[in-house]
């Protein structure tokens, strides 16, 4: 298990790493395995899961404390059954500033898996997941299995539909974000986002380098989301400014 890293009990910071063509088919993280109750802390930053194949959990399989990820991309993996990424965290998940496109699975893009007790809450700021192959039935591309899931100021829009006909389950919380048949939560709508130059579900896996998911200057997503909610990220996925002109 662990195409490229097997890890436990350990505390690991990944700043500006690559994590590209590993396979695993044996338990699951085609790139990453870090589970089995690993008691470990993981943080990345600014780094690329492409190309990542496994069985399951095609990028990462982790069951630890804590989790988080900002400004990464995770583009063209493939899994066989189940899911791309596999949450389990005792203490947070937190996903910011980070772009999900182009992966193909036979289940949901993101599972998460978080402690129901001690007000432990997973949490996606400024999250673009879209255009991703699931191919099932029965989970929609973000499935929340426990606990709570909170998202703010995100787009989750294109992705192949369930027979729900929604893109989150009903364990999931949104806030003034873009998400195909819509969301528990406020200031939720269902809109063509406009991307400059996107792909489609259908054509996944591919990698999302190779087309343009900023936003037209006539997206309804621009001035969509509220500045208090990510107070503490300054730099959006391109290290631009994340909030301009004070709006």
């Amino acid at each position: 298990s662990g195409g490229a890293l097997y890890i436990r009990s350990s505390n690991v910071t990944f700043n500006k790493c690559d994590f590209l063509y590993n396979t695993s088919f044996n338990i699951g993280g085609g790139a990453i395995y870090c589970a089995n109750v690993s008691e470990s802390n993981l943080n990345f930053n600014e780094s690329r899961f492409i190309g990542n194949v496994s069985r399951t959990d095609a990028v990462i399989n982790f069951d630890g404390y804590s989790i988080n990820m900002d400004k990464c991309l995770i583009t063209n993996n493939t899994a066989t059954s189940y899911t791309i990424m596999n949450i389990s965290s005792i203490n947070n998940f937190n996903l910011s500033n980070t772009v999900i496109v182009g992966n193909s699975t036979i289940g949901s893009i993101l599972t998460s898996y978080s402690s129901p007790v001690g007000g432990v809450k997973s949490k996606l700021f400024n999250v673009t997941i879209c255009h991703n192959k699931t191919r099932s039935d029965t989970k929609e591309t973000i499935y929340n299995a426990s606990g709570v899931m909170e998202i703010y100021n995100s787009i989750i829009y294109g992705n192949e539909p369930s027979s729900f006909k929604k893109q989150v389950n009903n364990n999931v919380y949104s806030y003034n974000s873009i998400i195909e048949g819509v969301s528990k939560g406020e200031n939720v709508i269902d809109i063509e986002p406009l991307f400059v130059n996107p792909s489609n579900f259908i054509s996944a896996p591919f990698d999302a380098s190779n087309f343009d998911y900023s936003l037209q200057e006539r997206s309804p997503a621009i001035n969509y989301g509220v500045n208090s909610y990510i107070s503490q990220y300054q730099f959006d996925y391109l290290n631009n400014d994340r909030i301009q002109e004070d709006i």
